[in-house]
């Protein structure tokens, strides 16, 4: 299933990990940077909210953003830390080095986190990384829920039916 037509990286510019991956994006990997659609969810500091087209992709593709940067791919999956490098390596076709110093922060796991920290629950986690690790199938869970519904709306019409 497509969510969207380009990646979208998130960053925050209170991130220094966030703002170097742009800035080596920009300048060494053009070609991707081009493709990439850009999301600052720093808050507003006159609303003091995250903008509300990061609240809604975060719903519609079922997974809540922790820290930055994160890339969201076209297909809804979210990469963070060496996950990202990764990623720009294949879209190189590894012809084009590792952006210089992002291994080293990314093994550390110096990524900014967003929010107090409540998220992190134990089931979020969990979740977490198991979406890290394999592909959801979305078209599966997408035919569950119109089987649930049409079971529901047989229900539905049959106790109406009774009245």
């Amino acid at each position: 299933m497509v969510f969207f037509e380009k990646p979208i990286i998130v960053y925050s510019t209170y991130c220094n990990y966030s703002m170097q991956l742009l800035e080596k994006l920009s300048n060494e990997y053009k070609k991707i940077y081009d493709k990439l659609v850009r999301m600052n969810i720093d808050v507003n500091p006159n609303t003091g909210k995250r903008p509300k087209i990061f609240i809604d992709i975060q719903t519609m593709i079922n997974y809540n953003i922790d820290r930055v940067p994160s890339l969201i791919l076209e297909d809804g999956t979210v990469l963070t830390d060496t996950h990202i490098q990764n990623w720009i390596d294949i879209q190189n076709s590894n012809e084009i080095p590792a952006i210089s110093g992002f291994d080293s922060f990314t093994e550390n796991n110096n990524f900014s986190t967003i929010g107090n920290g409540n998220l992190q629950s134990d089931v979020f986690k969990s979740k977490m990384e198991k979406f890290s690790e394999k592909k959801i199938d979305m078209d599966s869970k997408f035919e569950k829920m119109m089987e649930e519904r049409k079971m529901l709306d047989d229900t539905f019409k049959s106790q109406q039916q009774r009245f």
